[in-house]
């Protein structure tokens, strides 16, 4: 009998890329170079919660979400880069959309 348990790792991804789950605040959008910046809260078994840029490899995940609203997601980590995979809306922030996206040459 063989038993298999996933720890954090999406299978569908690519061979040792883990999955964590990401919660928080998105504090900056810079669609040009492809980043996302989120007051996160904890992301269990990988990092303290802090604020900081991630990348994302879609960009189309950018799509709809503003400066200020709370999201949901997951982050891939690989041995050598880490992106965000998913990006959800849970709570639109009070801001016009729009108003606060970064784009720095």
């Amino acid at each position: 009998m063989s038993l298999s348990i996933s720890c954090g790792r999406d299978e569908r991804q690519e061979p040792d890329v883990r999955t964590f789950a990401v919660k928080g605040e998105v504090a900056a959008i810079d669609p040009g170079r492809g980043t996302v910046t989120i007051a996160h809260e904890e992301i269990q078994g990988f990092m303290m919660a802090m604020t900081m840029p991630f990348k994302v490899r879609d960009r189309s995940l950018l799509a709809g979400v503003d400066v200020g609203d709370s999201v949901v997601g997951t982050l891939n980590v690989s041995k050598t880069e880490s992106w965000i995979g998913t990006l959800k809306v849970i709570r639109k922030s009070l801001n016009p959309e729009g108003v606060h996206r970064t784009s720095q040459p």
